[in-house]
């Protein structure tokens, strides 16, 4: 059963009344049906586009159409070329998104999935900044930068909404950072650091070495097919990780990194506009300057 309002108010009217009528019963299962929504740890992968609201108008209203586009472009990516890795998400990837009009909030199983999807995402940016992917809405709208942050812990679906720790420390971290970097938390890092030795070893691992970890004994083993990460070889070609200073949410202190990494990919965008697909693409940024307001 779903956690809604619909279902919610459903089981706290059995026990509990609006006009302080004495009902029998408690209401434990309405904490049920909350546990039951509650995942304890989930990959948050958060995107922001930067000075959105000092777009004049009427280009601003044109972003977040810019941005479904982006969007569903690479959705289709990570379907079409890292079947296996996403073999799990049966339904389309925005049952799990969370709009915020000039972004959103986009959930995964793991970190993996979702540097994954960050990749496809800026590269598909990159096309668009090039005049390659619509070159009539770039000339509209110009340039646009885009800010990343991955966060590791537990949410709470309620209706369409995502709710907890993950979603409350990723929307601080984006705010906090001015200079369109890739930021992720401290349990992002460490579950890169247990499931795969560390984030800086993606690059030299293939397919079948992911497919091997325990994290992924799940996933069917045939067939093991991928593009950014394939069976030969990983297409993330460089990564590194700067510590940088924690960051007070709330009462929670948390541990932020800087990520900086280079994709190499072929794109079909820029096989058609220039005669060759090659692309080369700088996710985040190697400034590990620290966040504002932290400390």
């Amino acid at each position: 059963m779903d956690y809604t309002y619909e279902t919610a108010v459903k089981l706290l009217n059995l026990v509990d009344s609006p006009d302080g009528e004495t009902k029998l019963g408690d209401i434990t299962d309405l904490f049920s049906l909350l546990s039951e929504s509650t995942h304890e740890n989930r990959a948050l992968v958060g995107i922001d586009i930067y000075k959105y609201s000092s777009l004049p108008y009427p280009k601003q209203p044109l972003v977040p159409f810019l941005f479904e586009l982006l969007y569903k472009e690479a959705n289709k990516n990570c379907k079409e070329n890292e079947k296996w890795l996403f073999s799990y998400m049966k339904n389309d990837f925005s049952d799990w998104f969370v709009s915020t009009g000039d972004g959103g909030f986009q959930l995964f199983t793991s970190p993996l999935h979702a540097l994954v999807f960050i990749a496809y995402f800026e590269a598909n940016l990159r096309c668009y900044n090039a005049g390659i992917f619509y070159p009539k809405l770039k000339k509209e709208i110009g340039h646009i930068s885009l800010r990343y942050s991955i966060t590791y812990d537990k949410i709470t679906k309620y209706g369409g909404n995502i709710f907890g720790p993950a979603i409350i420390n990723n929307a601080r971290i984006l705010s906090r950072d001015k200079l369109n970097r890739l930021l992720i938390d401290g349990k992002t890092y460490d579950w890169f650091m247990t499931n795969l030795n560390g984030i800086e070893t993606i690059p030299i691992l293939n397919l079948h070495d992911i497919a091997a970890c325990s994290r992924f004994s799940s996933y069917s083993k045939k067939p093991i097919s991928g593009t950014l990460i394939s069976t030969d070889e990983c297409n993330i070609t460089h990564i590194s990780a700067s510590r940088l200073d924690d960051l007070m949410v709330k009462t929670q202190c948390v541990t932020v990194y800087n990520i900086y990494l280079q994709v190499k990919l072929q794109v079909s965008h820029s096989r058609k506009a220039l005669g060759f697909d090659k692309i080369v693409v700088p996710i985040g940024s190697p400034n590990a300057t620290g966040i504002e307001g932290s400390g």
